[in-house]
């Protein structure tokens, strides 16, 4: 099992720490977002996701299948879970649409 730890970055973000390091900057996605960072890592299997002040974990899933998703809330149907497309984060770097995804850093850096 994985244990990833979340912290909370205000205004509904978050970032992700895997083994003391930072995996994921800022995400308002933080499960699905740990995910693909795991699986990038080359990890797969169980992960639990876990925040300070928490008894049970948040989320418990498999990486491969969480990484497939991603969260959504629109008007019309609320807050919903459907398929996570690799070119919503190539276009949210060139700046076309709102971030929706972690920023993903280019090497492990120690949590403080």
């Amino acid at each position: 099992m994985v244990r990833v730890d979340l912290k909370p970055l205000g205004r509904s973000r978050w970032s992700v720490a895997y083994a003391g390091a930072v995996i994921v900057a800022s995400s308002p996605d933080p499960e699905h977002d740990a995910a693909r960072a795991l699986l990038a890592l080359g990890l797969t299997g169980r992960m639990e996701t876990w925040s300070e002040g928490r008894t049970s974990p948040r989320v418990i899933g498999d990486i491969e299948r969480m990484a497939g998703f991603r969260m959504t809330e629109e008007d019309q149907q609320g807050l919903r879970r459907v398929k996570w497309r690799p070119d919503e984060v190539q276009a949210a770097q060139d700046g076309s649409e709102e971030d929706e995804g972690a920023m993903l850093l280019p090497e492990l850096k120690r949590a403080s």
